[in-house]
C-alpha cells in the first residue's frame, strides 16, 4: 500500500528536519569543546615570541637539540605517582626541558616536551621584560588581559612546576607559571603546553 503524496512529503520533510536538528546538535558540541581545548590568543605575549627568545623555531626536543646541543645533564626516571611515565629531564644553562616519553603515537617513540622552566635571569619576555626578577607586580600588570589560571588547574601544573604560586593562559591554552620568593620577586617561571595541545 503506497502512502498519499502528502503523507509521503511529511514523512520525509520530518526525517530531513530531524537530520539537519542532529547535525546542529553536533555542531554545538563541537564548538562547545574546542572552546576548551582549540585555540586561544594571548593577551600579553604569543609562543612565537617565547621560543624567539630562546632562538627556537618550535618547544620541541628537535629544535632544542639543533639550537642547544646535548643537555649538560640528562635525569630519566619513572613517575609512579603520575601514571607510571616515564619522564626526562633535560638541563641548560637557561632553562630546563622536561618531557615525557611516548612510545605508542604511530608506533614511533619520541619524548615529548611538556615543560620548559627558564630560570636564568638573562631571559626576558615581551614588552615589559617578564622573566627571574620580575616583581609579582610586574608579572601582574604584563598579563592583566590574560585570564588566570584556577586554584584547581595550578595543582595540577605543581605536578610538574613544585611550589608554583599563579599561572596564566597563553596562546592555545598553555599555562605561564610563576615562582615567587618572600619578597614577591619571580625565582622561576614555567611554560607547560595545554594538556590538549600535548600529552
Amino acid at each position: 500500500m503506497q502512502l498519499p503524496k502528502r503523507k509521503r512529503a511529511c514523512n520525509l520533510f520530518l526525517k530531513s528536519l530531524g537530520i539537519l536538528v542532529m547535525l546542529f546538535c553536533m555542531a554545538l558540541y563541537y564548538n562547545d569543546h574546542q572552546g576548551c581545548c582549540g585555540e586561544h590568543a594571548a593577551a600579553y605575549l604569543p609562543t612565537s615570541k617565547y621560543t624567539r627568545e630562546l632562538g627556537l623555531k618550535r618547544f620541541d626536543e628537535e629544535s632544542i637539540l639543533q639550537v642547544y646541543g646535548a643537555p649538560a645533564n640528562r635525569t630519566r626516571w619513572v613517575d609512579h605517582d603520575h601514571n607510571d611515565r616515564t619522564l626526562i629531564l633535560d638541563q641548560y644553562p637557561a632553562f630546563d626541558a622536561l618531557y615525557v616519553y611516548v612510545d605508542w603515537h604511530e608506533h614511533e617513540p619520541y619524548n615529548d616536551l611538556i615543560q620548559i622552566e627558564f630560570k636564568s635571569d638573562t631571559l626576558r619576555f615581551g614588552r615589559r621584560q617578564i622573566g627571574v626578577g620580575s616583581t609579582m607586580e610586574e608579572v601582574r600588570k604584563a598579563y592583566r588581559r590574560d585570564e588566570k589560571v584556577d586554584e584547581e588547574e595550578l595543582v595540577y601544573c605543581a605536578v610538574d612546576f613544585p611550589g608554583v604560586d599563579e599561572g596564566y593562559y597563553g596562546e592555545s591554552w598553555c599555562y605561564i607559571l610563576f615562582c615567587y620568593d618572600a619578597d614577591g620577586k619571580v625565582v622561576s617561571m614555567a611554560m607547560q603546553p595545554s594538556e590538549f595541545w600535548n600529552w
